[in-house]
């Protein structure tokens, strides 16, 4: 057995009204695994359950990446 530490992603989401807010991921999923990439699952999901979501932010540092997708990609 090994284990491994996960660089949980910060997530941003741009709201029909232009404000910015920001959500837990530990509050959208558990278990994170490090081979998994979760960026477009999570925001697919944030898209499809919140309507004032028109925009998801991903960022984390470890390793290093970020991501931006608007809810009319999917």
């Amino acid at each position: 057995m090994y284990a491994a530490a996960v660089d949980l992603p910060k997530i941003e989401v741009l709201l029909a009204d232009g404000s910015l807010q920001e959500r837990n991921v530990g509050n959208i999923a558990s278990g994170f695994r490090p081979e998994v990439d979760y960026f477009v699952p999570i925001a697919r999901h944030l898209c499809a359950n919140e309507s004032a979501v028109v925009a998801v932010h991903m960022s984390r540092r470890h390793p290093a990446r970020e991501v931006a997708l608007e809810c009319s990609t999917f």
